[in-house]
């Protein structure tokens, strides 16, 4: 009985993957179309930031399900703080002045930003709950 439980929840992450996958393109392409017809960037900029982070997120459901809280100290200093900092300095740098890492945009030139959200928030949930799978 235990790896039909397995096959099952497997089956719903992948469905709710795909389903994230769909609305998050769409919202994204919506958030792009209102950057363009407002020339407000904060529509893109935001819409991207949030959807590396609920991918993240998604991602670290298939490790497993969160269950109570407890935060992993390594985790979070070690991976989730790095990987954070470097996904938000982009975002920082359009409304404040911030020192220019000479080889920041080299890292992030094609999707690398994106990777970072993806590392934050996978280990964000991971670094603060116990998993119950």
């Amino acid at each position: 009985m235990r790896s039909n439980k397995g096959y099952f929840y497997s089956l719903v992450w992948i469905v709710i993957a795909i389903l994230l996958l769909y609305y998050g393109n769409s919202w994204l392409a919506r958030m792009e179309h209102k950057t363009k017809v407002t020339f407000d960037r904060n529509f893109a900029i935001i819409a991207r930031t949030v959807y590396a982070l609920a991918l993240g997120a998604c991602i670290s459901f298939l490790i497993g399900i969160p269950g109570r809280f407890k935060p992993h100290k390594p985790l979070l200093l070690v991976v989730f703080a790095p990987s954070f900092i470097l996904f938000m300095y982009g975002v920082a740098a359009l409304y404040i002045k911030m020192p220019e890492i000479p080889w920041y945009a080299d890292i992030t030139r094609y999707e690398g930003r994106f990777f970072f959200g993806l590392v934050s928030g996978l280990t964000l949930v991971q670094g603060l709950f116990e998993r119950r799978r």
